[in-house]
């Protein structure tokens, strides 16, 4: 799981619970088996920085 944290975040309590609900859905993802082979296969091209929207 990567998360991010902005440098002028300031409620702390916030931000653990953005990455407390981050975490248990990439674990759930994970135990359900996705997203498959052949999904990452088929939505590389479509893939983006969340950040960057230049690329």
């Amino acid at each position: 799981v990567n998360v991010f944290v902005h440098p002028n975040s300031s409620r702390r309590k916030r931000v653990y619970i953005n990455n407390y609900k981050a975490t248990r859905h990439a674990i759930r993802k994970a135990m359900e088996g996705r997203p498959t082979s052949k999904e990452l296969s088929e939505n590389k091209s479509r893939a983006r920085h969340p950040l960057r929207h230049d690329l």
